[in-house]
């Protein structure tokens, strides 16, 4: 992963932030995707913003495409957002 700190409201870092990103959307998915692929699908979008200017709606943007990329299924986190 790249130097990109994601911070949790919580104050924790980036790691945690994806930690509860992946449960919720798990969990949002009725559990129908392995929690492995939606980790990486997470991680990917996540990587996709590392040179955003501005950081402040990445946690929304991230949680979008991250839902979107896994309603749509596999190949779909190849597509420019």
């Amino acid at each position: 992963m790249s130097d990109f700190t994601l911070m949790h409201p919580s104050g924790n870092a980036q790691d945690s932030y994806l930690d509860d990103l992946v449960d919720h959307l798990w969990h949002e998915v009725n559990q129908r995707v392995p929690r492995a692929h939606v980790s990486q699908v997470a991680a990917s979008v996540l990587e996709e913003f590392a040179h955003a200017r501005v950081k402040a709606f990445v946690p929304l943007l991230v949680r979008r495409l991250t839902r979107e990329r896994l309603e749509l299924g596999p190949g779909s986190n190849e597509t420019e957002p």
